[in-house]
């Protein structure tokens, strides 16, 4: 019985027929460098994606303190000024104190 490479082969062969296709023509012919490539990313990336140490999720307290500080400093940027970063810094600031309040809403 032929192997599926020569079953492919000569299937393709025939007028009827465009192209075989088998398993093995889903593997690049570098595929060994490839995941020598891979490896190395994943080696790279793997304290970034699963790292050893987490810091606990802030608590409550502090999230409303960031989005405090945050809001203060869009508004100090955005001062008396009518650009549209401006307004729009003075808008986000308007939302993270809507989103401080527990009422966060579309603009």
């Amino acid at each position: 019985m032929p192997g599926a490479g020569d079953l492919a082969a000569y299937l393709a062969k025939l007028p009827d027929v465009d192209h075989a296709t088998t398993v093995e023509s889903f593997v690049p012919s570098d595929q060994t460098e490839k995941l020598a490539v891979i490896a190395d990313a994943a080696q790279l990336l793997d304290t970034t994606l699963d790292p050893f140490d987490m810091k606990p999720p802030p608590t409550n307290e502090q999230t409303l303190v960031s989005l405090a500080a945050t809001r203060d400093k869009l508004r100090k940027v955005a001062g008396p000024m009518s650009t549209a970063a401006a307004q729009a810094a003075r808008r986000l600031a308007d939302q993270l104190d809507h989103l401080a309040q527990g009422r966060c809403r579309n603009p």
